[in-house]
């Protein structure tokens, strides 16, 4: 058995998906409810479920990108299947344990893709599209999580928020994997635009979405939480700032991926 090459495809998502969880914990506390765990700890281990079958599958870009061999793919499949099943049956307590498939079938096209005679679809290749399909994905699994107990206009405004950051988040991981992309023919956007060009598309809409959010708390379509809203305006600008380059930087998924865990604990803290 590959043990260290099966043990780095097991653990390579484990700080996005904690992220994912304390993302859904900010999101309740924007929408003024009380942080459903089980719900949360659902979300883990489906955002696991679909990013660590991305890393089983054998994908080109990622070999060039990562550099990890292949592990043991029949313990791998194992371990995202318990991850899966699990995450259904935490999250059928309050929503439905089929959401998990809408996430798990565009992972899919996403790393494998589907190939019917003639015509294929593979979600991974195209100028910014794997950034919006991340971005989709996981804004409408939330939206699926929330939508009998919140309000249309405040799902709206949750729905654009996580979706606007969530593709602001990949595309910075792009400037990381510019490389292999290239030699994997993936067209991202720094890429195709330059990294400075991509960078003020970014600090653009970031501020954007942010004056969205700060005018939808002034109107009472979210809830006012102070630190969140500002810590998340404040760091992403920094990281943003910090991160479009390529340099082989140790903290980028900590800083980018750990941003709501930051916001969620200060919140907690102050």
């Amino acid at each position: 058995m590959n043990f260290v090459p099966t043990l780095k495809i097991l653990t390579s998502s484990l700080i996005v998906s904690f992220s994912g969880g304390f993302k859904l914990l900010v999101v309740f506390l924007l929408l003024g409810a009380v942080p459903d765990f089980r719900v949360c700890a659902g979300f883990v281990l489906l955002i696991y479920s679909v990013y660590t079958l991305d890393r089983a599958v054998d994908s080109k870009e990622d070999t060039i990108n990562k550099e990890e061999p292949n592990g043991n793919k029949p313990i791998s499949f194992a371990i995202i299947i318990t991850a899966l099943i699990s995450s259904a049956f935490l999250l059928k307590t309050t929503v439905s344990p089929y959401i998990v498939l809408v996430p798990l079938f565009i992972g899919i096209l996403y790393s494998k893709g589907v190939q019917l005679g003639s015509f294929s679809i593979r979600l991974k290749r195209g100028r910014g599209v794997k950034n919006v399909v991340t971005a989709i994905t996981w804004s409408i699994t939330i939206a699926l999580i929330l939508y009998r107990s919140t309000r249309l206009p405040t799902l709206i405004i949750i729905v654009l928020y996580i979706f606007t950051k969530s593709l602001i988040n990949t595309i910075l991981f792009d400037y990381r994997d510019v490389e292999g992309d290239k030699k994997a023919n993936i067209k991202t956007l720094p890429i195709t635009l330059g990294f400075d060009a991509t960078k003020t598309i970014l600090l653009k809409i970031h501020l954007l979405i942010h004056l969205i959010i700060l005018l939808a708390a002034l109107k009472g379509t979210i809830a006012f939480e102070t630190v969140i809203i500002f810590y998340s305006l404040i760091g992403g600008l920094a990281y943003i700032k910090l991160y479009s380059n390529n340099k082989g930087t140790p903290f980028r998924s900590l800083i980018i991926d750990g941003e709501w865990a930051f916001a969620f604990i200060l919140n907690r803290a102050i």
